[in-house]
């Protein structure tokens, strides 16, 4: 990669604060495809916010017209995406603007580029990277899939929750997943903490049945950043303690199904009034149905979740109505 310096001009920024501005051409030597170009410079213009940035792709040259710290950003990160082919990129480097801002507010400073290592093909990148995007609130995110490279730009905070994610995401398929940690408890938003998990289901046979296990735990927990990695069979979330520790409790139960008809233990939603939460394994298929319109009729359909594969009904609702449930699963079992 080779830059040129063209020339500088001057603009101005809220409350008439004059900040310079500068030209520089940016070579791009090892993009392999005019597709992979225009990706790496679109990356860097999203990133870096860069509405000053033009692409020649015939000539492999990106032009930029922003402030100097824009340009120098702009500039490290081509460092970190061109590279040769085989190259591998350095993961723990950073490039960092300025904290505070033109007018001394806190920014979205830190620069990061993480090298995927692991993901089989292009799209089990591209699912791990939109899960990051997607649990972190992570507004500056772009991939560069020539060389699987995630760019991201956000707070500090932020940094630390992606690399956290990365380490746990970018794994071989096939080596064993022996669970999070605990997890990573480092982001917050207005309301108080927001701890970062990872789940790997175990038990689900194919990418059907782990999506109908998230999409139970998503319904039953009523929880809103969760998104799923099927080639990982990972579930990726952030929520409040209360929702996380439900969410856990839920996945213990549903990756552990017994070969007959049982019930899991009832939780308590903490700090709700009076809303529990309850698993039914049921081992006879024609009981899903069978229960399904007997319990709407009985306690209502609003808390109810049924998925075919696994064989699971979910019950979210107060104690007595978890008790009219519990009884018209004991008596339709009874009836096979």
């Amino acid at each position: 990669m080779r830059n040129i310096w063209i020339g500088f001009a001057l603009a101005t920024v809220a409350l008439g604060q004059t900040v310079a501005q500068v030209e520089r051409r940016l070579e791009v030597k090892n993009a392999p495809t005019d597709q992979a170009f225009m990706e790496m410079a679109n990356g860097i213009r999203t990133v870096m916010e860069i509405q000053g940035l033009s692409a020649a792709a015939a000539q492999r040259t990106i032009t930029l017209h922003a402030t100097p710290e824009q340009v120098d950003g702009a500039e490290w990160l081509l460092q970190q995406l061109d590279l040769p082919a085989g190259s591998s990129g350095n993961d723990g480097a950073q490039f960092k603007m300025d904290e505070l801002g033109p007018q001394k507010q806190p920014i979205e400073g830190v620069v990061r580029v993480f090298h995927f290592k692991n993901p089989a093909t292009v799209q089990d990148f591209v699912e791990i990277a939109n899960a990051i995007r997607t649990v972190t609130e992570t507004r500056r995110l772009f991939t560069y899939n020539a060389t699987m490279a995630m760019m991201i730009r956000d707070t500090p905070d932020k940094a630390a929750a992606i690399e956290w994610l990365v380490g746990q995401l970018d794994k071989p398929s096939d080596q064993p997943k022996d669970g999070d940690g605990g997890g990573y408890t480092g982001l917050t938003d207005s309301r108080g903490d927001t701890p970062t998990r990872v789940f790997y289901v175990k038990t689900a046979k194919n990418p059907q049945e782990f999506v109908s296990v998230a999409n139970a735990v998503r319904s039953t927990a009523q929880i809103r950043r969760l998104f799923t990695v099927n080639a990982q069979r990972a579930i990726i979330l952030r929520d409040y303690p209360d929702t996380v520790a439900t969410v856990e409790w839920l996945l213990n139960q549903l990756d552990q199904p017994p070969a007959s008809t049982s019930s899991s233990d009832e939780y308590r939603i903490p700090n709700a009034t009076d809303e529990s939460v309850r698993v039914f394994h049921l081992a006879n298929p024609d009981l899903l149905q069978q229960f399904k319109s007997g319990a709407a009729e009985a306690i209502g359909s609003g808390g109810i979740f049924v998925f075919d594969t696994p064989r699971v009904v979910m019950l979210r609702g107060s104690t007595s109505q978890l008790a009219v449930a519990t009884q018209l699963i004991n008596a339709l079992d009874g009836q096979h």
